[in-house]
């Protein structure tokens, strides 16, 4: 689908109509993606009815349906428009008349050289400069026709003017003026807005919006719209509402829609500060007793404002009395801005029922319209001492959310009083409600209403962080002894408990044997740490041997092997001295006492046997082996005596048989074996003398 960039034509009424041009009428519809410009439907439409070209109504809009929202004008009735919009396709929905804007006022063109300003003494606007002559902080939106910015009254007291208008400027003047004009400059009429700041902006909703979002704290509305409701135009009050902005309307001029008791829009409609007219006696006839000339009253109407004959200058050096409710909501927009210049922290709310229970009783002096009439007369002086003794503070709330992590603690900030939405800015930078990622230390949040109403206010935040610790681990010495500690050294001062799996509170364990031993270190918000520690003891001190008989006196050996407990060994024999094995020994009982580095110790018994006695046979000989290769990885070789078959017995260090053979002659060894030291005894089969070899296994 192709997207062209319009331009939006607005058909404004000026002071005079030309009827012989054919009667337009502004249509609202919204659109989805399907929606199709280029469709033939569409520029059947558009010839049939001689329809503008669609433009975007409201792209100042933050809302996403009211950004779908477009405007037309064309020469048909809703009902001939509506038959043939309903054609197009489910892209176009939601059809509405659009706005009629209309100002509200009845011009009184004949010259006052010295007009009746009556209306600034009616709502006591002297007294109530005595307590402020306004803040030009203070922002009152003109939303109009145009306006001569050349005016003495209005120079240099705009923040705004888009001068890309050429509608009739009278009108738009006059308001302005009226409501915060030049005052105190010995020309032309005073304003009870004063010093406060004008925003000159043109007549329609997107405009409201654009000056609501630019951040007017007041927008004066002397326009109607239609006679009729649109949800689309509530929809866009509710915007401009909840961003802080107080809307005051025009409630309409007794014939804007046909009877003064009708309702006129926008005034009537929610989140709208509707004002009628009184004029110099409170009356709400502008002709006493003519019914005729009223302005409106209906039950949408909050109060009532002079709006019969008041002096307003549409233009430079021509200063007139006019009438309409479009002057009558200027004062009133006027004394708003006068009630924020002294207590920003207003709320709209606050401003509403200030202005209605200061204001002057209407109903006994106008009973034909009791009930009709709002609260009553704008009362400017009440309703600004009232502003002034009115305490609505910015009341922030704080909560506070940390994890189990470093840097992860949030202020979670709620605010009440004074006029949402609120700016807040922190003093890490951060804008917005919640905080996150901190760590512990105080911040700083400035608060700031949409009136401007400022509040710093500072808390601390506590980011619990995980405990940082040291561990002392003490391995039980010996197997078989409980004598190994954990001890936990935390560091980092956070606050902690421990459980540990035998159910200890301690920081530290003792007596302990080997194993597994878990602990939970709780800190912080229900968080936890688990740690596993391992204990180890040195492998069991085991002793074996091989022992030599004693064949001749005083040949007998005890070969030891230990294994386990921790290097070096002490050895104590007894009898006979402290070397690791005995050689030259005679027959007997040798007891060997093995102490490790720990103090770990185990002992072992050895028998060397008499065997000088044995039988020897006949012819005996001397005989040697032979192994090698020596270290080997298992596989070797024997040379042994060919002539007899000898007893083979391979052992490990722990002194047990590994292999068991017998063989003869010269003998290959494959053996599987595991890296080590071993001894390989080979036994004559006659005489039982035996030789002994050393080897290691790689």
């Amino acid at each position: 689908m192709k997207t062209a960039l319009l331009t939006t034509v607005f058909f404004m009424l000026g002071f005079s109509f030309n009827f012989s041009i054919a009667q337009r009428t502004t249509f609202w519809f919204k659109v989805n993606t399907s929606a199709n410009f280029q469709s033939q439907e569409w520029k059947e439409l558009s010839n049939r009815f001689s329809a503008s070209v669609p433009v975007q109504a409201l792209p100042a809009s933050r809302k996403l349906e009211l950004q779908k929202v477009y405007e037309i004008s064309a020469e048909a009735d809703f009902q001939s428009f509506e038959k043939a919009f309903n054609r197009l396709g489910e892209g176009f929905y939601a059809l509405e008349r659009g706005p009629d804007y209309q100002v509200l006022y009845n011009p009184n063109d004949f010259a006052q050289p010295g007009v009746n300003d009556y209306a600034l003494s009616l709502i006591n606007a002297p007294q109530a400069w005595d307590l402020t002559h306004g803040d030009d902080s203070v922002i009152i939106a003109i939303s109009d026709q145009n306006y001569n910015i050349l005016h003495p009254d209005l120079e240099g007291k705009y923040v705004h003017y888009d001068a890309n208008n050429n509608l009739t400027t009278t009108h738009g003047t006059a308001v302005a003026i009226t409501a915060a004009g030049k005052t105190d400059n010995a020309h032309g009429l005073s304003s009870i807005g004063f010093n406060v700041s004008l925003a000159l902006y043109k007549m329609n909703y997107n405009e409201i919006l654009a000056a609501s979002y630019a951040g007017c704290d007041v927008i004066n509305v002397s326009w109607s719209s239609g006679c009729f409701y649109s949800q689309i135009e509530q929809d866009i009050i509710d915007e401009v509402a909840a961003n802080g902005s107080f809307i005051v309307a025009s409630a309409g001029n007794g014939f804007t829609c046909g009877s003064p008791d009708a309702l006129v829009y926008p005034a009537a409609y929610r989140n709208v500060f509707s004002v009628s007219s009184v004029g110099e006696v409170n009356n709400h006839e502008q002709w006493i007793g003519d019914p005729s000339s009223t302005h409106q009253h209906n039950d949408s109407v909050d109060l009532c404002a002079p709006g019969y004959g008041v002096a307003i200058s549409p233009a430079p050096n021509w200063f007139i009395q006019s009438s309409g409710t479009s002057f009558a909501s200027a004062y009133v927009s006027g004394t708003v801005a006068l009630m924020l210049s002294v207590n920003k922290c207003l709320s709209n709310q606050s401003i509403a029922a200030l202005l209605k229970s200061t204001s002057f009783p209407l109903d006994a002096l106008n009973p034909n319209y009791a009930g009709k009439l709002g609260a009553g007369r704008l009362d400017a002086y009440q309703a600004v001492l009232a502003a002034l003794n009115t305490f609505d503070p910015l009341q922030p709330t704080f909560t506070f959310n940390d994890g189990c992590v470093t840097a992860d603690a949030a202020a979670l900030l709620m605010i009440q009083g004074a006029q949402a939405p609120y700016q807040v800015t922190w003093s890490n930078n951060y804008s917005g409600l919640n905080n996150s990622g901190l760590v512990s230390g105080s911040y700083t949040a400035q608060i700031i209403d949409a009136h401007g109403c400022r509040l710093d206010t500072t808390v601390f935040v506590n980011d619990v962080v995980p405990p940082t610790y040291d561990t002392v681990v003490s391995h039980p010495t010996c197997a078989e002894v409980n004598n190994g500690s954990l001890q936990l050294i935390f560091t980092n001062g956070t606050q902690t408990s421990v459980l540990w799996s035998n159910s200890a509170t301690s920081h530290q364990l003792s007596g302990l044997g080997s194993g597994s031993y878990n602990v939970d270190i709780h800190f912080g918000n229900n968080c936890t740490v688990t740690e596993t520690f391992t204990l180890v003891a040195p492998p069991a001190l085991q002793v074996g041997g091989l022992v030599t008989q004693e064949t001749v006196m005083g040949n007998g050996a005890i070969d030891v092997t230990v294994t386990g407990g921790v290097i070096p060994y002490i050895y104590v024999w007894s009898p006979n001295g402290q070397n690791e094995d005995l050689s030259n020994v005679s027959a007997g009982i040798y007891e060997l006492t093995v102490q490790d580095a720990n103090g770990c110790s185990t002992t072992a018994q050895f028998e060397v046997l008499n065997q000088i006695n044995a039988e020897i046979t006949e012819n005996q000989e001397e005989w040697t082996v032979s192994l090698y290769p020596n270290p080997n990885g298992g596989a070797f070789h024997l040379v042994l005596p060919s002539h007899l078959e000898f007893s083979i017995g391979v052992f490990d260090a722990q002194g047990r048989m590994v292999v068991e053979n017998k063989a003869s002659g010269h003998v290959q060894m494959n053996l599987d074996l595991a890296p080590g030291k071993y001894l390989c005894l080979v036994t004559h089969p006659v005489t039982g003398k035996t030789v002994r070899t050393h080897f290691l296994v790689h």
